[in-house]
């Protein structure tokens, strides 16, 4: 007589979508955006605090006499230039972990209150 076969659900080949190509629930998806938030924020200021070690490194190391506008505007000590760009960064880097985290708190507020925060975005 004939044979009858059935689908194994529980083996990977079989199943209809594996697990990693599944979407985010909007609550993952907000405290995904929660730690990158804070991973940028901490991010910034290590950069920003390491981008201060050299900056005093290369001011020390330099010329004494240079003030801020000779060392941006004319490249008086070039090192200390370079470690302001690297403050810059590390300061860029924490407004913008600053904002992506607030504005995953808002998002994660209008969750719990109930309200979708993709439409509430769109209004």
């Amino acid at each position: 007589m004939g044979r009858v076969t059935t689908l194994n659900h529980d083996h990977p080949a079989t199943t209809p979508a594996s697990s990693s190509s599944r979407r985010a629930t909007p609550r993952e998806a907000v405290e995904s955006r929660k730690r990158l938030g804070k991973t940028l924020v901490v991010a910034g200021w290590i950069s920003a605090v390491i981008g201060v070690v050299l900056y005093c490194v290369a001011s020390f190391a330099g010329d004494a006499d240079a003030d801020l506008a000779a060392i941006v505007l004319h490249g008086a000590v070039p090192a200390a230039r370079a470690a302001l760009a690297v403050i810059g960064g590390g300061t860029l880097l924490w407004i913008v972990g600053s904002v992506v985290h607030i504005n995953a708190a808002l998002d994660e507020a209008d969750l719990e209150s109930g309200r979708d925060p993709e439409r509430h975005a769109q209004s």
